[in-house]
Protein backbone atom coordinates (compact mmCIF):
# COMPACT_ATOMS: atom_id res chain seq x y z
CA UNK A 1 0.00 0.00 0.00
CA UNK A 2 2.92 2.40 0.88
CA UNK A 3 4.71 2.17 -2.47
CA UNK A 4 1.41 2.50 -4.24
CA UNK A 5 1.11 5.77 -2.33
CA UNK A 6 4.77 6.45 -3.49
CA UNK A 7 4.02 5.38 -7.03
CA UNK A 8 0.91 7.68 -7.16
CA UNK A 9 2.35 10.68 -5.90
CA UNK A 10 5.12 10.32 -8.07
CA UNK A 11 3.09 10.05 -11.26
CA UNK A 12 1.39 13.21 -9.96
CA UNK A 13 4.31 15.24 -9.73
CA UNK A 14 5.23 14.27 -13.11
CA UNK A 15 1.75 15.30 -14.67
CA UNK A 16 1.85 18.29 -12.53
CA UNK A 17 5.40 19.36 -13.87
CA UNK A 18 4.82 18.57 -17.22
CA UNK A 19 1.58 20.77 -16.94
CA UNK A 20 4.32 23.78 -16.07
CA UNK A 21 6.19 23.65 -19.30
CA UNK A 22 4.93 26.81 -21.13
CA UNK A 23 4.36 26.10 -24.76
CA UNK A 24 5.30 28.28 -27.34
CA UNK A 25 3.32 29.61 -30.49
CA UNK A 26 4.12 31.62 -33.35
CA UNK A 27 1.96 34.77 -33.79
CA UNK A 28 0.95 36.06 -37.23
CA UNK A 29 1.74 39.60 -38.88
CA UNK A 30 -2.00 39.97 -38.31
CA UNK A 31 -1.86 39.60 -35.00
CA UNK A 32 -1.89 43.69 -34.23
CA UNK A 33 -2.58 43.05 -30.70
CA UNK A 34 0.89 41.84 -29.72
CA UNK A 35 3.97 44.18 -29.02
CA UNK A 36 6.19 41.64 -30.43
CA UNK A 37 5.94 39.62 -33.28
CA UNK A 38 8.25 35.82 -33.59
CA UNK A 39 7.42 33.87 -36.67
CA UNK A 40 9.59 30.74 -38.05
CA UNK A 41 12.13 32.67 -40.39
CA UNK A 42 14.64 31.50 -42.00
CA UNK A 43 17.30 34.84 -41.74
CA UNK A 44 15.45 36.19 -39.15
CA UNK A 45 15.35 35.12 -35.26
CA UNK A 46 12.93 37.88 -33.57
CA UNK A 47 11.21 41.37 -34.58
CA UNK A 48 10.22 43.38 -31.22
CA UNK A 49 8.29 46.37 -32.05
CA UNK A 50 7.04 48.62 -29.46
CA UNK A 51 5.08 52.09 -29.37
CA UNK A 52 4.01 54.54 -26.51
CA UNK A 53 2.31 57.69 -26.67
CA UNK A 54 2.91 60.75 -23.96
CA UNK A 55 1.89 64.13 -24.33
CA UNK A 56 0.89 63.54 -28.18
CA UNK A 57 4.17 62.17 -29.49
CA UNK A 58 4.32 58.53 -30.44
CA UNK A 59 7.84 56.82 -29.16
CA UNK A 60 8.79 53.59 -31.53
CA UNK A 61 11.37 51.21 -31.17
CA UNK A 62 12.48 48.14 -32.99
CA UNK A 63 14.64 45.53 -32.70
CA UNK A 64 15.67 42.98 -35.50
CA UNK A 65 17.96 40.15 -34.58
CA UNK A 66 19.06 37.92 -37.67
CA UNK A 67 20.89 34.46 -37.49
CA UNK A 68 23.93 34.33 -36.73
CA UNK A 69 24.30 33.75 -41.18
CA UNK A 70 23.36 37.42 -41.78
CA UNK A 71 25.76 40.00 -42.02
CA UNK A 72 23.17 42.96 -43.55
CA UNK A 73 19.85 43.78 -42.01
CA UNK A 74 17.88 47.26 -44.19
CA UNK A 75 14.61 48.20 -42.90
CA UNK A 76 11.55 50.77 -43.43
CA UNK A 77 9.53 51.94 -40.41
CA UNK A 78 6.37 53.24 -41.24
CA UNK A 79 3.99 55.25 -38.57
CA UNK A 80 0.31 54.23 -40.23
CA UNK A 81 -3.27 55.55 -38.78
CA UNK A 82 -6.84 53.78 -38.52
CA UNK A 83 -8.51 56.02 -41.36
CA UNK A 84 -13.12 55.95 -41.06
CA UNK A 85 -13.21 53.03 -43.47
CA UNK A 86 -11.15 50.86 -41.20
CA UNK A 87 -8.33 50.62 -43.27
CA UNK A 88 -4.56 52.30 -42.16
CA UNK A 89 -2.95 55.20 -44.01
CA UNK A 90 0.67 56.19 -44.06
CA UNK A 91 1.14 58.69 -41.37
CA UNK A 92 5.21 58.60 -41.60
CA UNK A 93 7.90 56.66 -43.06
CA UNK A 94 11.51 56.84 -41.58
CA UNK A 95 14.40 56.79 -43.46
CA UNK A 96 15.74 53.62 -44.44
CA UNK A 97 17.89 52.20 -41.21
CA UNK A 98 20.80 49.68 -41.80
CA UNK A 99 23.45 47.44 -39.87
CA UNK A 100 26.12 45.98 -41.14
CA UNK A 101 25.65 42.90 -38.58
CA UNK A 102 22.96 40.69 -37.57
CA UNK A 103 21.37 43.03 -34.97
CA UNK A 104 19.94 46.73 -35.84
CA UNK A 105 18.12 48.90 -33.44
CA UNK A 106 16.12 51.50 -34.03
CA UNK A 107 13.90 54.62 -32.32
CA UNK A 108 11.87 57.53 -33.30
CA UNK A 109 9.28 59.25 -32.58
CA UNK A 110 6.09 61.65 -33.93
CA UNK A 111 3.47 63.44 -32.81
CA UNK A 112 0.10 62.27 -33.05
CA UNK A 113 -3.04 62.91 -32.59
CA UNK A 114 -5.94 60.27 -30.62
CA UNK A 115 -6.85 56.84 -33.00
CA UNK A 116 -4.94 53.75 -33.80
CA UNK A 117 -1.85 53.57 -34.81
CA UNK A 118 0.36 50.76 -36.82
CA UNK A 119 4.08 50.97 -35.80
CA UNK A 120 5.16 48.66 -38.99
CA UNK A 121 8.25 47.36 -40.50
CA UNK A 122 9.43 46.35 -43.78
CA UNK A 123 13.19 44.59 -43.09
CA UNK A 124 15.27 42.29 -45.42
CA UNK A 125 18.45 40.48 -43.94
CA UNK A 126 21.32 39.48 -46.58
CA UNK A 127 23.31 36.53 -45.42
CA UNK A 128 27.19 35.44 -45.87
CA UNK A 129 25.73 33.74 -49.04
CA UNK A 130 24.28 36.77 -49.76
CA UNK A 131 20.91 35.21 -49.86
CA UNK A 132 18.10 37.72 -48.42
CA UNK A 133 14.71 37.50 -46.76
CA UNK A 134 11.99 40.02 -46.35
CA UNK A 135 9.68 40.66 -43.75
CA UNK A 136 7.16 42.39 -42.86
CA UNK A 137 5.01 43.28 -39.66
CA UNK A 138 3.73 45.13 -37.15
CA UNK A 139 2.57 46.50 -34.06
CA UNK A 140 -0.77 48.36 -33.02
CA UNK A 141 -1.77 50.01 -30.20
CA UNK A 142 -4.44 53.07 -29.93
CA UNK A 143 -3.71 56.58 -28.60
CA UNK A 144 -6.76 58.24 -26.55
Amino acid sequence: MKKRIIAFACLAAICFNLALIPTTYAAYPENAYSNQTTLRWTLFSAISLNMTFSSGTASCTGTLLGTSAVKRIEATFQLLKKNSSGGFDVEYTWPKATADSNVLTWSGSRTVTPGTYRLKVTAVATSTSNSSETVTTYCEKEYK
